[in-house]
């Protein structure tokens, strides 16, 4: 049977396909990308086809319980080539042991999740050493017992502080461990001085719930530079969405439009996600994501929907909650 393709456009094909894309203001547990469910059954269609989706069923490994341990022996030949994440549920103490001695002989290994990591000390330390793992998420903070250790390859994904970050979370930090999304509750107005305060080195995205009006983000610019890892920030309406008069002022043309065209009184914006760009200078954010509260009232849905693709040229995400009453 003659190939389909040559292998190097087939492996980018595959690789544009094998991972189900992570959306902008999607909440997830886990930051890692998922295999897309078609990535097996594709891998099964013919030989050419498995032996380049080899590596992209190999790359993410999940280890849901202590039997899952037995499929990793038996294809360790090829977890020690491609495995490069592994994500790793509650297993027995037994379960622990199995996988630490298995976990030296993974040679791609870089990242690792690993959920309930109480009570599970040796194992958090043998992955810690691993020379290959440079980055190790967790869902709660390290036992006691780790107040000495390096946790400098240690994140937690997600946590929450309101005037600043709690003392216990504090003696982790000293120690390296990173957050990567801080949520913040805002009363009032933030400055730069109070939000580098609160948000730690490392963070990665902020998530800031505004009761209130929410005012001009002027200190932004000036906080991602001073956090340079900071590139997702997330606005969050409390109880009540955000008032269209005091709005950011990226959205203010957004407003303005809305206004003019009488549109005001059929939408509240919820949440609104922005982005750092990457590759140029200056660094600029821009609208990515965008949770509106709408009408199902045809004509003036019609509109919003229009002058939200004229106003966001880069929005990736649009949410709509059509619950909202005229």
């Amino acid at each position: 049977m003659q190939p389909l393709l040559p292998n190097e456009l087939l492996h980018s094909i595959i690789d544009y396909i094998a991972f189900i894309p992570k959306l902008p203001n999607l909440r997830s547990k886990s930051p890692f990308k998922c295999a897309s469910p078609e990535l097996l059954a594709l891998s099964l269609t013919n030989w050419q086809l498995r032996r380049v989706c080899l590596p992209f069923l190999f790359e993410h490994v999940k280890i849901r319980e202590d039997s899952d341990l037995q499929q990793l022996e038996d294809h360790l030949a090829l977890s020690v080539e491609f495995t490069k994440v592994l994500v790793l549920d509650s297993l027995t103490h037994l379960g622990d042991h199995i996988l630490s001695e298995i976990l030296p002989q993974l040679e791609q290994l870089s990242e690792v999740e690993l959920r309930d990591c109480q009570d599970r000390t040796d194992l958090l330390r043998t992955i810690l050493v691993h020379p290959t793992v440079t980055s190790v998420l967790v869902d709660e903070l390290p036992d006691d017992s780790m107040c000495d250790d390096d946790l400098s390859k240690v994140a937690l994904p997600r946590t929450r502080a309101y005037l600043a970050i709690s003392p216990e979370y504090e003696k982790y930090l000293d120690q390296g461990m990173r957050i990567l999304c801080l949520e913040l509750a805002k009363h009032g107005s933030l400055g730069t001085a109070q939000l580098e305060t609160k948000i730690p080195l490392g963070t990665k995205e902020i998530s800031i719930i505004i009761h209130g009006h929410p005012d001009s983000l002027s200190w932004l610019p000036t906080l991602s530079s001073n956090r340079p890892t900071l590139n997702e920030v997330s606005l969050l309406g409390g109880r009540r969405s955000f008032d269209h008069v005091t709005l950011p002022f990226w959205s203010s043309p957004f407003i303005k439009e809305s206004r003019r065209q009488k549109l005001l009184s059929f939408f509240n914006i919820k949440r609104m996600g922005l982005h750092k760009t990457t590759g140029s200078y200056p660094q600029e954010w821009y609208v990515r994501g965008l949770t509106l509260q709408t009408t199902t009232a045809s004509t003036s849905l019609i509109e919003i929907l229009t002058l939200v693709a004229s106003s966001f040229r880069k929005l990736e995400k649009l949410t709509l909650r059509l619950d909202l009453h005229e």
